[in-house]
């Protein structure tokens, strides 16, 4: 345009807005031009500039960079759309959502529809409508090829807004990517190492590795993403689309849902579109509205026909096959409109357009598919190029497609054109660092499905080594895209080992879902592999790394994590893999049963391991194993032979180096042998010296990091010990201090067992049914992450709270459920006390039964005895005294306290010691009473 090619010269007050906003080489563009370009440039608007030969003011904006976050869709020239038509009472909702938004009122709108009903083009058009509104525009575009790849939707706008290049150091990345952070308002050494892990840049010594469980990280990951969308669009109304979502990554899909619970305060407008197989999570919300695009009626398809023929009108037989065909689909009336046009079909006579021969029921394509392979038909070369671009994504690089095309140079640059002008694909930059984008996934799925099957494997492994050998680095070359296109090629060996390398990087991002489902296509690949050690060892890796996200997922003892260890375990038994493998998947196999209470497998498992240990040269298998087959003791009643299979372990240790293992065991075993010996010495009655090693433990725990050995230790030292002396109080109070924790830190366990400690110790202080009800409901939330250690427990205490209020029914219930655990289970550390607990209530019943009760009692008294658990030897113990209170003489009475209090050494302020205390001081004031009474008078009882 003459009138804009002189603009900064011609015009003081332009010149001087512009010396202050833009560098030497700024373009200026005026309202036509910004039309044109559509979305592809991100622009500033300057206002009405007064340019001499005008009569009026004309409106420009500067041209400040190609846009990065530009859909698709939008990138085409805008004068290449056809007509928008019928959609305006969609666009005007929108229209209408988004100036709440800009108050201050976020929104969120749900379009749904089916492929081709122009769910983009309305999006195109909304922009078209708030062109001149300041905002910030955001696109996150979700693919089918990386659907199981995390966070995918959001680290393409974050490499673009850092200005990554391909084939760049890591160092030069991370530079960016700390600008970027600094941009946003963020703090650098915070955030920048979280962000440089989702892209996998090393960081090398300028960021040390922090220690924090899976959990944490991804949690780190979401709140640093959310917090860079905030720093980056502060204070400025945003446009943010989620385009496709029916094909959003679980990782994706769980940071959409959080930032969507909380943007009702922002001012942000997100639409997300998605066809209707998806099921969105977020209806129902206030802020957030639903919105389906229904297909067009005849006028409105009438109106696209008319707007692609220039207003030359169709023959009345071709405009009915059209629409009849095309059933209200705008993309379908478009195709096939044009591919009539394309055809031959027509030619032009007075202002109209006229058939050439017959019309046929087979000379107009009846199928999209069909319409668009007929298209493509005709442009001979640019099919194949096609075909080449389809097989690589939705989205192509020009350096790639020119290193897999059978063309190159002039030859390949005017297939390109001719696609681009057949409207089929929209060119992105110049090249050679264009990309280019199918006009929509219809067009790429028929172009692809075209290949036949040798051509398309030929391409998808051309397509994988390219990117294996030149393209590695580059922006959307991941190992699942890898692990992808040799899967395409039926080159299963590869595929199944680059599905394992993106089972890996999924499992570093905290993705679990992501890399379950990469271990499942890695695994598909094996049955037609060649059977040998290689198959085999590919096999054990996957099978290992399947445990590994299972784990999170569904917890040690679900059914399909000990599936993938028991299949581990049987290649290993076949002589495959190495001896930390060999550990590894017994270590898995006993943590299962261990925590579903299969304690005879989980003990000899434990046997298994240290057999393992005693031949290697490993001081961490011989600390773990020795673990591991202490707590089985100790779970199985054997605390004698428990203590001393602790004592060996921590002969084995060594703070620092075990540190640093807390990841691979799921807490520092180090410290874990600490609080088993804890545990071990509670039960046995030395509380003195478990008090000294629980100092030990929070003394060697002030600077721990790993959340969940700070999670288990504070269980260890204070929550288990507070509820086990009968301080209810103190284990209220620190039980819901470890939930808080595990529910900040994401450590799922240890929250559980926390609720159930805290329900527990409050329901002890004030015994109500609720309270009953609560706890019991906390139990059952536990076993459903599959943890059942401790049930024997949670339901005698249970049986003994329904006794307090009286409940007998409940009691013998909850009693009932507590001995078939044992029973299945053989956790028999607590025994002694739920035979106590028997014998309460048989005293409890309408008529008490005290011989039954003695029984139990006694039965208690020789089972703490053979265990050693001092303190249920001497709570049963007392229990029996005051039976035999009045039956017996007080003498003996004594002595049978007596002993039990001194099998305890230390713990005076326990509940346990101080009711027996208190009963032998009841047995000494009744002895005082009967020797000052006058002789001859009975004394009163």
């Amino acid at each position: 345009d003459a009138r804009e090619r002189n603009v900064v010269g011609e015009t003081p007050n332009l010149a001087a807005r512009l010396q202050s906003l833009a560098k030497p080489g700024t373009v200026v563009v005026s309202e036509s031009t910004r039309r044109l370009l559509g979305g592809i440039f991100e622009l500033e608007a300057l206002g009405p500039q007064i340019i001499r030969g005008l009569p009026e003011p004309m409106r420009v904006w500067v041209v400040r960079r190609e846009s990065v976050d530009v859909n698709r869709f939008e990138a085409s020239r805008m004068e290449a759309m056809t007509p928008f038509v019928g959609r305006e009472e969609d666009v005007a909702l929108l229209v209408e959502r988004w100036r709440n938004a800009q108050n201050g009122e976020g929104q969120v709108v749900l379009l749904s529809g089916e492929a081709g009903i122009g769910k983009s083009r309305v999006l195109a058009n909304l922009r078209e409508r708030i062109a001149g509104d300041r905002y910030v525009a955001m696109n996150f575009q979700c693919s089918p090829h990386h659907a199981n790849e995390a966070f995918f939707p959001v680290l393409g706008p974050i490499w673009r807004e850092a200005g990554f290049a391909n084939d760049e150091s890591a160092a030069a990345r991370l530079d960016k990517l700390e600008a970027l952070v600094a941009r946003a308002g963020l703090d650098i050494a915070s955030i920048a190492p979280v962000l440089a892990a989702l892209f996998s840049i090393p960081t090398g010594q300028r960021y040390p590795a922090v220690e924090m469980a899976p959990s944490e990280a991804k949690e780190r990951a979401i709140n640093a993403l959310m917090a860079l969308f905030d720093g980056l669009t502060r204070n400025t109304p945003v446009l943010a689309v989620l385009e496709d979502a029916h094909w959003i990554d679980p990782s994706s899909l769980d940071l959409f849902s959080r930032f969507i619970e909380r943007l009702q305060k922002l001012p942000v407008l997100l639409v997300t579109t998605f066809r209707p197989e998806f099921v969105a999570p977020w209806v129902g919300r206030p802020h957030v509205t639903t919105h389906a695009l229904n297909r067009f009626g005849r006028r409105h398809s009438l109106a696209i026909i008319d707007g692609l023929t220039g207003g030359k009108r169709l023959p009345d037989d071709v405009i009915e096959q059209v629409v009849a065909k095309t059933d209200g689909v705008p993309l379908f009336v478009e195709e096939l409109t044009k591919a009539v046009l394309e055809c031959g079909l027509l030619r032009e006579e007075d202002g109209r357009w006229v058939l050439r021969t017959t019309l046929t029921s087979l000379a107009i394509p009846s199928t999209l598919h069909d319409s668009l392979m007929a298209r493509l038909d005709r442009l001979a070369t640019a099919r194949e190029i096609a075909q080449i671009g389809a097989a690589i994504g939705r989205e192509f690089s020009q350096k790639l497609l020119a290193a897999v095309a059978p063309i190159s140079g002039a030859a390949l640059e005017a297939a390109l054109d001719q696609l681009v002008a057949a409207e089929l694909i929209y060119r992105l930059g110049e090249d050679p660092e264009a990309t280019y984008a199918f006009k929509h996934a219809l067009v790429q799925d028929a172009a692809h499905e075209s290949l036949l099957r040798a051509r398309r494997q030929t391409i998808h492994a051309d397509i994988a080594r390219a990117l294996c050998e030149r393209f590695a680095d580059s922006a959307g070359t991941t190992p699942a895209i890898i692990a992808h296109h040799f899967t395409e090629a039926a080159l299963r060996d590869p595929a199944a080992r680059y599905w394992l390398k993106a089972t890996e990087q999924a499992l570093s991002r905290s993705a679990y879902v992501e890399a379950n489902r990469h271990v499942e296509s890695g695994l598909a690949q094996l049955p037609n592999l060649e059977d040998g050690p290689s198959r085999q060892s590919l096999e054990l890796a996957l099978q290992l790394a399947r445990a590994n996200a299972l784990l999170p997922l569904k917890g040690y003892d679900a059914q399909e994590t000990m599936a993938a260890l028991a299949e581990a375990k049987r290649l290993l038994d076949a002589g495959v893999g190495d001896d930390l493998q060999h550990f590894s998947v017994l270590y898995g196999l006993c943590a299962g049963n261990f925590f579903a209470a299969r304690i005879e497998p989980a003990h000899a498992l434990a046997r298994q391991i240290v057999e393992f240990a005693a031949r290697q040269d490993n001081t961490a298998y011989k600390l773990v194993g020795h673990r591991l087959l202490g707590t089985t003791l100790v779970l199985m009643g054997r605390n004698r032979e428990a203590f001393e299979h602790f004592e060996t372990a921590e002969r084995y240790r060594d703070p620092a180096r075990h540190r640093l293992l807390s990841y691979r065991f799921g807490n520092d075993p180090g410290l874990a042998i600490l609080c088993y010996k804890l545990w071990a010495l509670t039960f046995l009655g030395r509380l003195d010296e478990a008090a000294k090693v629980g100092e030990q433990v929070q003394a060697e725990l002030a600077e721990h990091t790993h959340a969940p050995t700070v999670a288990f230790c504070i269980f260890f030292t204070s929550v288990l010990p507070d509820l086990a002396f009968g301080d209810h109080e103190a284990c209220e109070r620190h039980s819901a201090e470890l939930v808080a924790y595990c529910s900040e830190k994401k450590v799922e366990q240890f929250r559980l067992l926390g609720a159930v400690y805290q329900a527990l110790a409050r329901v002890a202080q004030r015994p109500d049914a609720a309270g009953i009800a609560a706890a019991n409901a906390a139990v059952i939330a536990s076993q459903r992450f599959g943890g059942r250690i401790g049930d024997s427990d949670f339901m005698s205490k249970l049986a003994e709270e329904s006794l307090a209020i009286g409940d007998v029914a409940g009691a013998e219930a909850y009693m009932a459920r507590c001995l078939a655990f044992v029973e299945a289970s053989g956790e028999r550390y607590h025994l002694a006390n739920i035979r106590r607990i028997q014998g309460r209530i048989a005293l409890a019943g309408l008529t008490p039964d005290k011989t039954k009760a003695e029984s139990y009692f006694r039965d208690a008294i020789a089972i703490a005895r053979e265990q050693e658990v001092r303190l249920y030897e001497l709570r049963a113990t007392t229990e029996l005294a005051r039976l035999w209170r009045g039956a017996k003489a007080d003498a003996e009475l004594r002595t049978l306290v007596e002993p039990a209090i001194a099998g305890v050494r230390g713990g005076e302020a326990t509940r346990d010691v101080i009711d027996a205390r208190a009963f032998l001081a009841e047995l000494q004031r009744a002895d005082i009473d009967l020797r000052r009474e006058p002789a001859g008078v009975p004394a009163a009882r």
